[in-house]
Formats: C-alpha cells, structure tokens, sequence
C-alpha cells in the first residue's frame, strides 16, 4: 500500500507544476515579442505602393468633390470605403500623416515603418496635385505654369473684347480690376465666369478653422479607432473609416479637410489656381500649417487614443492593464 502511495503522489507532482497560468504568460510574452518586432520591422514595397496608390486617389476624390456639398463629402467617403477594402490587406490603408502619426504614438506601428508610409502618402498626394493641375490646364488650354491669371486674361481678350495694351497700361491684371471697380481678381473672375478647377472653401487661417479642423479630426480619430484596435473584417474597418471621415468633415465645416497630405495638395493648388493677386507671406503659410498639420494630428491622436482607453475601460478582463483576450486580438 505505501508503495501505491508513493507512486500516486510522484505522479501528481508533474501535474502541479505545468499549471495553465505559467502557459499563458509564456504565450502572452512571446506574442508581444513577435508583435515588437512585426511593428518595429522595414514596410513591404507592396504597402508603401498600396500607401502611394490609395493617397493619390483620394487626393484625385477631393479635388473633384471637395465643392459638392454633401453629396461631395458621401461622394469622398465612398471612395475611402473602397480604398480601404481594396488595400487593406496590403498596408492596412492609412492614407493619411495624421493616422500613422497617431498609430505610432499609440506604439501601434514602429517609426521607420512611420516615417516611410508619410513619404509614401505626401508624395501620392503631390503626384495628384500634378497630374490633376497638368489636366486642368490641358482642358483650359493655356500653359501648365500660367495660373490662374493666364485664365482671367484669356477670357477678357477672347470674350470681352479687351486686349492685353488696355492690361499692361492699368499696371497689370490686379490693378485693371480695381480701376473697373472689383475689389479683387477673384470677385472680377466671379463676375466673367471663371472658376477654378476645385471651387473650395479652405480658409486655414484664424481659430475658428482650427478648432473647426480639430474637433473634425477627433471625430475622424475615432472612427480610426474603430478601424485599427480591434480586429474587424476589411468591410468594417472600411466603413468605420468612410462614416468617420463623413461625420469629422460634416461636424466641422466646409474648412475641415482631416488630411496633412491632401491639404497640402488642395490649398498648393488653390494658391495657383485661386486669384490671389498676391504672392504667399508669413501668415499664409503660417495658418494653414497649424491649422491643417498640427490641429488634424492632434486630434487624431486624441480621438485614436481616447477610444483605445475607452476599448480597454469597457472590458473586464483588462482591467489588470495587460490586455491579451480575443475581443481585442488585431
């Protein structure tokens, strides 16, 4: 008896010590080992040209829907929606500075792989202002670097009978809208029918385009949220990121714009093609960044991170702080 005794308790012994919580906390240490170095690892070519690809194409959807109204604004989310189920797999389809900024300062995505994805996603956003600048001039026939003037001063020649003595004798195209009673060369255009290409309303100077873009961004930033803490199928996390673009652009105004990149892209071209009659000083250059740079990154980054605290809040098994259950798994 005491031998069978001894034989049980030898055999019970083993079973003591592989207990499930060790396992788990081997498993959990290296999943988060893996996931270190999956973020912090150098981007597939494939997902900087996806980034490239999809920039440029939702560049290409504001510049010719941003001055629709909203039936522009469904228009651009519709197209976000496609642009994320097409290549979300590829690079999980950021498109944008102001979300991979946010991803990383939510330790989401490493900082070469950060760093990479902007310059992809500012040069698909330059390419578009290129190519849709280079269009529109074709379409006007006048020369690429003409601008916006060159437009004016073909219509005043070929349909109201002036000639281009009676513009330089005024001082230039500024000073004969003034002496013809126009306050400016964009009231004059209005009056002979020229317009730009995109008619849009981006005005990034002044607090109330910045809060504007702001408040709009930390709407967009939680839809991002939606879209990249917790694993969904691409259709969700397209819609996610289509409906939030849709509520930040509407919820903030006719200025908001959530997009560094494209920005950029629709004030170079507004500049060029928007009868300023002046050449850009500091304020001008000042504004537009602070408004449509710092504000749309901060409050992506408020909205991404406010909703990963909210994720967190609203379940029960991460309350310990180390957050490993199914509902959260990217």
């Amino acid at each position: 008896m005491a031998t069978r005794k001894a034989t049980t308790a030898r055999k019970k012994t083993p079973a003591k010590k592989t207990g499930a919580k060790p396992t788990r906390k081997t498993a959990a240490a290296k999943a988060a080992e893996i996931k270190k170095v999956e973020e912090s690892k150098m981007p597939r070519p494939s997902a900087l040209i996806a980034e490239l690809i999809g920039t440029f194409t939702l560049t290409g959807a504001f510049f010719a829907l941003f001055a629709g109204g909203t039936t522009g604004i469904i228009g651009i989310a519709l197209v976000l929606i496609a642009l994320v189920v097409i290549f979300g797999v590829i690079s999980r389809a950021h498109f944008n500075p102001a979300i991979t900024i946010a991803l990383w300062a939510n330790r989401k995505i490493g900082g070469v792989k950060t760093l990479l994805y902007i310059v992809a996603q500012v040069v698909g956003a330059v390419l578009a202002f290129l190519v849709f600048k280079a269009i529109f001039a074709a379409a006007n026939g006048i020369d690429l670097f003409g601008g916006s003037e060159a437009l004016i001063i073909d219509n005043l020649i070929n349909k109201q009978g002036l000639t281009q003595e009676m513009i330089d004798e005024a001082g230039g195209l500024l000073e004969f809208a003034k002496s013809n009673g126009f306050s400016s060369i964009a009231e004059m255009a209005e009056r002979i029918g020229v317009t730009t290409f995109v008619d849009n309303n981006i005005s990034g100077n002044g607090l109330a385009a910045f809060f504007s873009e702001l408040v709009g961004a930390v709407i967009f930033g939680l839809g991002a949220g939606v879209a990249y803490l917790k694993a969904h199928k691409p259709i969700i996390k397209a819609l996610a990121l289509g409906f939030g673009l849709f509520a930040g652009i509407v919820v903030g105004g006719s200025t908001v714009i959530l997009n560094p990149a494209i920005a950029g892209a629709l004030g170079s071209f507004a500049h060029g093609w928007g009868f300023t009659g002046a050449e850009w000083n500091a304020t001008d250059i000042m504004w537009p960044i602070i408004t449509y740079v710092v504000a749309t990154i901060a409050g992506v980054i408020i909205g991404i991170t406010g909703y990963r605290f909210l994720l967190k809040d609203s379940c029960d098994c991460c309350e310990g702080g180390d957050c490993s259950c199914d509902c959260h798994k990217k």
